[in-house]
């Protein structure tokens, strides 16, 4: 499984530089789209992982019993880890209904500074986060941009299911981040 994993990083390390440019031409905003790749590694006689395809749009109808119990399960997870929630139409228009009537009334003003910051509920992460930026000096303050990475991040674990992250992780990164400037390098060059 470890090559395996490997093959797989070092694909998706050679297309990130496409994969962003894409990305970045089709949306202004982060979290708003996904993809799921199918990879067939085929091994050999010393089981050496080889990458035979990627595809880009798997095919998600099943064949078998099996194969639909273990697509099922792909899509759920799938769904769960962008965090997809189900929409509640009546609940919505109801909250609607709500924001029109104190804007009506004249109930909706804004806050500002601190009574605003104040009726944000925080998470635990959040509160340690607080607590660090509090205790360190203000070079080393975490920005707000790097708060929501780090609280995105933390979410997206709890919401995993059966995936599992390869990359990165505390064994690989030096290993591959290096790869990574091997691209900006060559790409600056062209």
């Amino acid at each position: 499984m470890h090559r395996i994993k490997e093959v797989i990083i070092k694909t998706m390390i050679s297309i990130e530089p496409h994969v962003v440019a894409t990305f970045s031409r089709c949306t202004k905003h982060r979290n708003v789209c996904f993809e799921v790749y199918g990879f067939d590694i085929l091994l050999d006689a010393k089981l050496k992982a080889w990458l035979l395809e990627v595809n880009i749009s798997p095919s998600l109808s099943s064949s078998s019993p099996l194969d639909k119990k273990i697509k099922t399960v792909l899509l759920c997870d799938t769904l769960n880890l962008i965090g997809v929630y189900p929409y509640d139409r009546k609940q919505y228009e109801k909250e609607m209904e709500s924001i029109l009537k104190k804007r009506l009334l004249g109930l909706d003003r804004p806050l500002k500074g601190e009574d605003a910051l104040d009726l944000i509920p925080e998470s635990y992460l959040q509160k340690i986060v607080k607590q660090l930026n509090k205790d360190a000096d203000g070079a080393n303050q975490l920005s707000e941009e790097d708060v929501n990475i780090i609280i995105e991040f933390e979410e997206e674990q709890f919401r995993l299911g059966n995936f599992e992250k390869i990359f990165p992780s505390i064994n690989n990164v030096n290993t591959f981040a290096p790869l990574f400037e091997n691209h900006r390098s060559a790409n600056a060059l062209l």
